[in-house]
């Protein structure tokens, strides 16, 4: 249990630079508009975030206990994290090229129409919401923690 709370530490530690990368910007572009009540809406929405990221690990640590896979937790986290090694420093032509044969689909293009609606949307439902789909958008850092979830051993720990 401590090893897993070490681990998602430092792993948040880690990539938060590339979180203020990415997801930065959708924070700066809902919250610099209006600074009235920011607090208690930037709060909101993270707690959507983290509800979205909390379900995820939960179901992804439950699919590995159906799949028996914490016995296995170890060659899971050094297969991960070799293939995110190895992702990580693939020439960008070759990551453009992989990103290119990914299927594109509907349920994508819903969710940025949701995240769209939102993002113009005022109060505590609308702020939550964008943190919840928020959650849902594709991230390698989030894949990552999910296969860790998964060799959690227990929901509760995924979670």
């Amino acid at each position: 249990m401590i090893s897993l709370l070490i681990t998602s530490f430092v792993l948040g530690l880690a990539v938060s630079l590339h979180c203020a990368g990415m997801c930065g910007p959708l924070v700066c572009a809902k919250f610099a508009i209006k600074p009235q009540a920011r607090v208690r809406s930037f709060t909101l929405m993270q707690l959507g975030r983290l509800t979205t990221y909390g379900l995820l690990g939960c179901l992804a640590a439950s699919m590995g206990e159906i799949m028996s896979l914490g016995s296995q937790q170890a060659r899971i986290s050094i297969v991960v994290g070799v293939l995110i090694l190895i992702f990580y420093f693939l020439p960008r032509k070759m990551k453009r090229a992989l990103q290119q044969r990914l299927p594109k689909n509907s349920l994508a293009r819903k969710l940025r129409r949701a995240v769209g609606v939102l993002m113009k949307s005022e109060g505590g439902f609308a702020n939550y919401g964008l943190g919840l789909l928020n959650g849902l958008l594709p991230c390698g850092v989030v894949y990552a923690a999910l296969a860790a979830s998964a060799g959690a051993g227990t929901t509760s720990l995924g979670g």
